[in-house]
C-alpha cells in the first residue's frame, strides 16, 4: 500500500482516503489495492484535497477500474472542493457501467448514508 493513501473497511464500507490531492496514478495503484476488497460492495473515494486532473486523466482512470472484475457495487466519492466535485461529476461519466451505482457528494455523511440506504 501506498503512503499516498489508506485503504480501511469500516462497517461494511471500503474508505480511500488520500492524504493529498492525489494524481492519477494514485487513484490507479488504489483501485488495484481495492480489489483485495472485493467480497465488500460499499466504496467511499475520499477527495477532500481536491484533484486537478485531465479528461485523458480520468478517461484513463476510468478504463482501469472498469476492466477490474468488481462485482455490482455503490460507489460514493466525496469532493467538496467545486473543482473536484466537477471532475468526479466528469469521471463518473466516463466510469458508468452496467452493476455500477456511481455518485458524487459534498460530505462524508451524505455519501455514508447513500451507501447504507438499500443495506438491511
Amino acid at each position: 500500500m501506498s503512503n499516498r493513501y489508506l485503504i480501511d473497511l469500516i462497517n461494511g464500507i471500503v474508505f480511500i482516503r488520500f492524504n493529498d490531492m492525489p494524481t492519477a496514478d494514485d487513484l490507479i495503484s488504489a483501485i488495484k489495492e481495492v480489489v483485495k476488497f472485493e467480497q465488500h460492495e460499499l466504496r467511499l473515494w475520499d477527495l477532500r484535497h481536491g484533484a486537478n486532473l485531465s479528461a485523458d486523466d480520468l478517461k484513463n482512470v476510468a478504463d482501469i477500474a472498469k476492466s477490474e472484475k468488481f462485482k455490482p457495487s455503490k460507489i460514493a466519492v466525496v469532493a467538496p472542493d467545486d473543482l473536484a466535485f466537477g471532475l468526479a461529476r466528469m469521471h463518473e461519466v466516463y466510469r458508468e457501467q452496467k452493476n455500477q451505482e456511481y455518485q458524487v457528494f459534498r460530505t462524508e455523511q451524505a455519501a455514508t448514508k447513500w451507501l447504507l440506504a438499500d443495506k438491511k
